[in-house]
């Protein structure tokens, strides 16, 4: 077993951890993600580490994407701001490519690929359907809506790329997964903190926000 095979699992296998810890009573503080994510970008230039399709741009793009999310829902528990972060994440990695996927299958009817691709969804059931009480969620409509209008804008740039091989595909591709991962962001969020009296962080309860 190659050092490449085990990182690939160590990636399909991540964000069952943080579905865990999300439920874990844990103290965190969103600056020791910072931290992490400075230091990890720091090492990953200095080292140029990476490997395909793990390449070190795309390894540097997670790592900020990841404090990114966090930071977004740095307003919440901090140990669930956290988790959630390297789980969005993840499920954003197949988001934004499903068009692509969709066109690759349609040309190549290559099974395995896909059945593997279709590994970052689970992740995403249980979080929806076991932890929704944790989460604030987008109305569904609007879930629908902003979703379609991503896979028509990765569609119609995927078709730009085809055309145009010497154009600024490098940029097209990281620009995607970014407009991908705010869409999601606005989609999935954490459910406000509510405190009990006189029991601080230890004390949040949880205010299920169901979508309609």
């Amino acid at each position: 077993m190659t050092f490449l095979s085990l990182f690939t699992d160590a990636v399909y296998l991540q964000p069952y951890l943080w579905l865990i810890l999300m439920r874990a009573n844990i103290r965190a503080d969103m600056r020791v993600l910072y931290a992490a994510g400075a230091a990890a970008v720091a090492l990953l230039l200095w080292t140029g580490f990476g490997a395909p399709p793990f390449t070190n741009d795309l390894i540097i793009c997670y790592v900020l994407m990841v404090v990114y999310a966090g930071w977004r829902n740095r307003r919440g528990v901090p140990i669930r701001a956290i988790c959630l972060a390297f789980i969005l994440v993840f499920v954003n990695s197949y988001l934004w490519e499903f068009p692509i996927h969709v066109a690759d299958f349609a040309t190549n009817l290559d099974y395995g690929i896909q059945a593997t691709q279709l590994l970052h969804l689970p992740p995403l059931y249980f979080l929806l359907s076991g932890y929704r009480p944790m989460l604030s969620l987008a109305p569904r409509r609007t879930a629908v809506y902003r979703v379609l209008g991503l896979w028509v804008l990765v569609s119609g740039a995927m078709i730009y790329c085809t055309l145009n091989p010497a154009g600024p595909t490098f940029a097209v591709n990281y620009a995607l997964r970014w407009i991908s991962l705010l869409v999601l962001l606005s989609l999935i969020g954490l459910a406000p903190i509510k405190l009990i009296s006189g029991q601080g962080m230890l004390g949040v309860t949880d205010a299920p926000n169901t979508p309609t």
